[in-house]
């Protein structure tokens, strides 16, 4: 039977809804804090909205692999998606806390269903060669293939290097929920004293892949846009062995100001 060409952005659609259950919510969190001013216990139960579908994730999870087994993975994704929809429109005709509570219980088990059975239902129709091509190729790997030659660095060379302190930059960003909170996000620098045992320097040539819809839904027209840009310089990589301390007392992350 010839596979149906909605059949895959159906259930990319529905693995997406997994992430919708909690995204959705967030956003409305104060206003809902501000209908229920009159609960004793609004502030504290207010919160539990975001974090009770995962606790239902974990618990009817893999229930659902063992139900999907025995009634088919088709059925129990319909019925997470009919359920789905009834608790998740349920702020629309609920205008009690608990029982929005309640509610979100029974989405997190449909997002449990869904979650599981989506992703099974990938995984029975989209693989093989065919379909990944080119990540099942001989000598590729994701979405670049290279070419290197290694060259040892002397022994001098490693401890010249070993002795080295070397400081990563990245960035700190700690989100406020929706109010209840306060963010951070800042640019920050973290040093770091590493012992290193060997090392190599690796010189070649990288080849980008183009990748289809199919591939990569979300991201192909971004490795497609790198992969046609031009190659204006090959630099050579070190790759080391040894051991990395972040936790330097006399010298602790900090904030680039």
């Amino acid at each position: 039977m010839p596979r149906s060409p909605f059949l895959l952005p159906v259930l990319l659609a529905c693995a997406s809804l997994t992430v919708m259950a909690g995204a959705t919510i967030a956003p409305g969190l104060p206003g809902l804090l501000a209908h229920f001013a009159d609960h004793p216990d609004a502030e504290y139960l207010t919160r539990f909205i975001i974090t009770v579908p995962g606790l239902a994730i974990a618990i009817t999870a893999p229930i659902a692999g063992l139900l999907a087994d025995r009634l088919g993975r088709r059925v129990l994704l319909q019925i997470g998606v009919a359920l789905y929809i009834v608790a998740g429109s349920a702020g629309l005709w609920l205008d009690d806390l608990n029982m929005l509570l309640l509610s979100r219980l029974a989405l997190g088990g449909a997002v449990g269903m869904i979650m599981v059975c989506s992703m099974a239902l990938l995984t029975d129709h989209f693989q093989g060669p065919g379909w990944l091509a080119p990540w099942n190729q001989e000598d590729e790997e994701l979405n670049f293939s290279g070419r290197s030659s290694q060259i040892t660095l002397s022994a001098e060379e490693i401890a010249a290097a070993a002795t080295q302190e070397s400081t990563s930059m990245g960035w700190r960003h700690l989100p406020g929920v929706s109010g209840f909170g306060v963010t951070t996000s800042e640019p920050t620098v973290f040093p770091s004293d590493n012992t290193i045992t060997a090392a190599w320097v690796g010189s070649g040539s990288v080849e980008w892949q183009h990748l289809t819809w199919e591939q990569n839904p979300t991201q192909f027209h971004i490795v497609n846009a790198l992969a046609d840009l031009p190659v204006l310089e090959e630099r050579p990589a070190v790759v080391s062995h040894g051991a990395t301390n972040l936790i330097l007392l006399d010298d602790l992350p900090r904030v680039i100001s």
